[in-house]
């Protein structure tokens, strides 16, 4: 079964057509759709070792710049909430055996209010991608294998 092995986040200031690398797939959800601020985007890559899969994500949601991850997760580096305004968001994850199963697909999804439905067997990281941004309920999904 394929995992997910890197995450990374597209970002630009003016441009919502930003490409992923070659054999990255990039989620079509801009993180701050309707509440300005950057284009930015999840993008991950896919392979087949189960040693080198993302088993657990995080989203830190901090007040001051600067990705704090717990213990054990590694942070990416582009606030998810970009010249939008709102508290300081980091994605981080842990590729440690102990976390979990890998994880084997990512989402992105959006709803007017604070609880969207998720699709049965996926689980949502309860942190919104618009933390006191405005705009739409945006959250992480994703789903084990």
């Amino acid at each position: 079964m394929r995992h997910i092995v890197d995450i990374l986040i597209l970002d630009s200031p003016d441009d919502p057509y930003i490409y992923p690398p070659p054999g990255y797939y990039k989620i079509p959800v801009d993180l701050n759709r309707n509440a300005g601020g950057d284009f930015l985007y999840v993008a991950y890559a896919r392979g087949d070792g189960a040693g080198d899969a993302i088993r657990s994500l995080y989203v830190s949601s901090q007040k001051t710049a600067g990705a704090q991850p717990p213990e054990g997760f590694q942070a990416l580096d582009t606030d998810l909430n970009k010249d939008a305004g709102g508290r300081y968001l980091y994605l981080c994850y842990s590729k440690r055996e102990d976390t979990g199963a890998p994880i084997t697909d990512l989402n992105v999804i959006v709803g007017p209010n604070s609880e969207p439905p998720v699709q049965d067997g996926w689980t949502r990281i309860p942190v919104d991608l618009n933390e006191d941004a405005g705009g739409d309920y945006i959250y992480l999904t994703y789903t084990r294998g």
